[in-house]
């Protein structure tokens, strides 16, 4: 079966969709991963004056790759390769044992709060494929906690190629949490949630993801 590379293409531009024009904030609340460009994002904006500091949050988890073996948590990993690029650690905070999105929001929040700094705008970085997953995530815990901030939104600089098998698992795989998540919460909208699980059934099949994720998800 051949992949359709034109509806890959479509799930990920709305995965990865976030605010349109960023402004001052500040600081970033960064969602971790074994990616390079996470970090990379975030001292852009560090540079160019949009944050004053970068919250990276992240312990081991399914995209830490093989950081444990090197001694690193994800949180540590960005926060190196932002220090490399001469973001002083007095801006930089870290939260090193969240293992998921949830904790990740919830532990983040958290390291906010203890360091006392200002947040009342905050902009969310994180992979391409997660942004537009974890960010109404973190704006739904940040109410249940009373952690009043207003979210902006911006994904990595990440190249994706539509026809790259990776990048289609990607896509997947972000797809089925994204939507498992909006089958719990309620999903805003039904239209574009049943496009999405139709459009995720046949390209899980045609990029092999096993059928017992799909039963997980239903």
């Amino acid at each position: 079966m051949k992949v359709e590379t034109a509806k890959i293409k479509e799930m990920f531009d709305y995965l990865s969709s976030g605010t349109a024009k960023i402004e001052w904030a500040d600081g970033a609340f960064v969602f971790c991963r074994k990616d390079p460009l996470v970090a990379q994002r975030a001292v852009q904006l560090y540079d160019q004056g949009y944050i004053s500091y970068i919250m990276f949050t992240g312990g081991i988890g399914k995209d830490s790759g093989d950081l444990a073996t090197q001694g690193l948590t994800e949180a540590k990993y960005q926060a190196q390769i932002a220090t490399i690029n001469h973001v002083p650690t007095q801006a930089i905070l870290l939260e090193e044992t969240a293992t998921n999105g949830g904790e990740n929001c919830r532990k983040g929040i958290d390291t906010i709060v203890r360091a006392k700094v200002r947040h009342e705008r905050l902009i969310v970085i994180s992979h391409a494929t997660q942004l537009h997953r974890v960010t109404p995530m973190l704006e739904q815990i940040a109410k249940e906690k009373s952690f009043y901030c207003r979210l902006q939104s911006t994904p990595t600089k990440y190249h994706f190629e539509p026809d790259n098998f990776i990048d289609q698992r990607e896509v997947v795989l972000e797809s089925c949490e994204f939507m498992n998540g909006q089958r719990k919460d309620g999903c805003q909208s039904k239209t574009t949630f049943q496009l999405y699980w139709q459009n995720t059934q046949s390209l899980c099949a045609t990029t092999g993801k096993p059928k017992a994720f799909l039963t997980r998800v239903r």
